[in-house]
């Protein structure tokens, strides 16, 4: 539960609650399942890619609540925050975008050796993700890259 939990807090700041709550349920669902029936543990574990971006989602948030954003130098706005903003968008392309990528070909590449439950939860939660994603990438994208602080 811990995992679940570590894996979606980074968005609470980006997302309406409802779709959260949505997101929340289907990948305890998702990872229950995994563990439970000990089958598909490498998807759930390459799924976990993506919190490498929550790190730098972390950072970033910390950059804001202290004030960093708005710490010029002569050259402009803060280079901490600049490099972390590249940072972010990097890893969110790299280690969300593409592990879900990924993950659509795998399902896709597999859905016939697997029982249609199990196919359909994982169609569901990697469709999920990917707007989740879509979403996280604009709303991060038009915050640090579009409007002139």
């Amino acid at each position: 539960m811990c995992i679940v939990l570590v894996c979606v807090l980074p968005l609470v700041g980006y997302l309406p609650l409802s779709p959260l709550l949505k997101l929340f349920r289907q990948v305890i669902s998702c990872f229950s399942l995994a563990v439970t029936s000990r089958l598909y543990l490498g998807f759930a574990v390459v799924s976990l890619l993506m919190e490498i971006n929550s790190v730098f989602l972390h950072i970033r948030q910390l950059l804001l609540l202290s004030g960093w954003r708005n710490k010029t130098t002569a050259a402009g706005s803060s280079v901490t925050y600049s490099l972390i903003s590249w940072l972010n968008i990097g890893t969110l392309l790299v280690f969300r975008v593409f592990t879900t990528g990924w993950m659509i070909r795998w399902l896709a590449a597999h859905s016939e050796h697997m029982p249609l439950f199990v196919f359909m939860m994982g169609a569901v939660g990697t469709s999920l993700i990917s707007i989740m994603n879509a979403v996280l990438f604009y709303r991060l994208f038009r915050a640090d890259f579009l409007i002139n602080h």
